[in-house]
């Protein structure tokens, strides 16, 4: 993968997959969590998770599972591409 000065932000990048997906950004040559002007590559891997037998899974951790995956990738993307336009 060649990534050469391209610029990326990786959300969720502090810790786990996120974390590798940035250090692989980078050592492909990608520029990645820091401002450099623009944006070329976003990666919306900010996640959280709840581990819960089905029953014993609330309604209310369901909702919050579904906005950190969904919502949060739509709102970073939504951003993303406004403030390219």
């Amino acid at each position: 993968m060649q990534l050469n000065d391209q610029v990326a932000v990786i959300t969720g990048g502090a810790s786990g997959i996120g974390r590798e997906i940035a250090r692989t950004f980078s050592t492909a040559g990608a520029r990645v969590l820091e401002a450099f002007g623009r944006l070329d590559v976003l990666v919306s891997n900010a996640s959280l998770q709840i581990i819960a037998p089905l029953e014993e899974l609330s309604f209310g951790d369901w909702k919050r599972l579904l906005a950190a995956h969904l919502d949060g990738a739509f709102l970073t993307t939504r951003a993303v591409a406004l403030e390219g336009a």
